[in-house]
């Protein structure tokens, strides 16, 4: 899980500097906001591939691959290690953040609802729904749903803000401001996400600028969002009149189209794009180094036929924890080392041929085959041959 958030981090964090060194100054506003999508969902989806591979590597050997899995501490008092207890409190905290913004999100579109559910009139325009409620001081949109207050304005200005909400609302701006509320209750501890959210709402103020300056003046338009700079109570999952920087917004209102020759920044894009992905499966880069050293190197491509335990890694740990004794003979002498044994899992999930590769003491040498041997895994489609350093700690 740890190296998935670095590769996370690390993709979003690279994804991010290209588009501020990139794109983020020019007009391409719906490539733009399909870059911030799916780069975001690039850089959460890559490194997921991790998840599935298993906790150990297979080594390159004389007759058959071997199977190393982690080393495994265990200790006379048979517990847990002390970052179990960490990671219990880091998860509190974590789940602590979920559900806050889980609750902030419900609560803003508890508040939506309640103002539609009350509004002093509705009507429908086609797809759009209109409700008419002094509740709100500029329009808002959420989905097809348009909020106005009918004493705010001139019916000029009315038209003006109805457009703008209308490019929000046809654009399924909503969408995009869901996934990412959405995200932002996952991953609340990382700032990135919070600026790939700021990114997405400022390129959908940008689209909805310019499709609303399409039908009215440039000038009418830049004058009314300096008027309306203060526009009252945001609702986290709403599209508001005026909710990007007003000074950027003016900026890129007023900026001449990009060159078609500026769209090839995008192509320098795809490097990045298939860096990132080779770099986040293991399984690819590994084995093509395997290859370029003559198969001498470790490499993480595990077969779907190899044997696993019963829950994994953490319950293999578990287990042995639970099960050791440690030897008198060598507490007393204050022997601690690590054992290495190999061992074959057959089709039938039995140990055999269970030996100890490197020995530290007679009793705990034997205290390890033991362990080893009283283990059932989960068989693969033919014998495989692991290898596993238990270290005996006196604690």
């Amino acid at each position: 899980m740890l190296l998935y958030l670095v590769y996370l981090t690390i993709g979003w964090s690279v994804f991010a500097l290209l588009y501020q060194l990139l794109l983020s100054k020019e007009t391409f506003f719906e490539a733009n906001r399909w870059y911030l999508l799916g780069t975001l969902l690039i850089g959460l989806a890559g490194p997921a591939f991790q998840m599935n591979l298993p906790f150990f590597e297979k080594l390159p050997d004389a007759g058959r691959q071997m199977i190393k899995l982690p080393e495994i501490v265990v200790g006379v008092q048979s517990a847990l290690p002390a970052q179990f207890h960490w990671e219990i409190w880091l998860l509190a905290i974590w789940s602590t953040g979920v559900f806050t913004q889980l609750f902030r999100s419900i609560w803003g579109f508890h508040k939506i609802w309640k103002i539609a559910n009350s509004a002093q009139k509705q009507e429908r325009e086609g797809k759009f729904i209109y409700f008419y409620t002094d509740k709100v001081l500029l329009p808002f949109s959420f989905f097809n749903w348009i909020f106005l207050n009918p004493g705010i304005g001139t019916d000029s200005e009315k038209a003006v803000m109805l457009a703008h909400e209308k490019a929000h609302s046809r654009g399924y701006h909503t969408v995009d401001v869901l996934i990412c509320e959405l995200l932002c209750a996952i991953f609340w501890w990382n700032p990135l996400i919070y600026w790939y959210k700021n990114a997405l709402r400022a390129v959908h103020e940008f689209i909805a600028d310019r499709e609303t300056a399409q039908q009215f003046s440039v000038k009418q338009y830049g004058l009314l969002l300096i008027q309306h700079t203060q526009s009252g109570p945001v609702f986290a999952l709403a599209n508001h009149f005026f909710q990007s920087s007003l000074k950027q917004r003016i900026v890129m209102l007023t900026r001449n189209t990009s060159s078609p020759i500026q769209a090839c920044k995008y192509g320098l894009i795809l490097p990045a794009l298939v860096l990132f992905m080779v770099c986040t499966h293991p399984n690819i880069s590994s084995a093509q180094q395997n290859a370029d050293n003559n198969n001498e190197n470790i490499h993480s491509a595990i077969a779907p036929t190899d044997p696993t335990y019963p829950g994994g890694f953490d319950a293999l740990f578990q287990y042995m924890a639970n099960h050791l004794q440690y030897p008198e003979s060598a507490r007393k002498a204050k022997v601690e080392g690590t054992v290495v044994i190999s061992f074959v899992v057959n089709t039938k999930g039995n140990i055999e041929n269970a030996v100890v590769k490197e020995k530290v003491h007679p009793d705990i040498d034997a205290e390890a085959l033991r362990l080893i041997k009283s283990t059932t895994w989960i068989p693969g489609d033919t014998n495989a041959e692991l290898c596993i350093p238990i270290k005996f700690k006196l604690k």
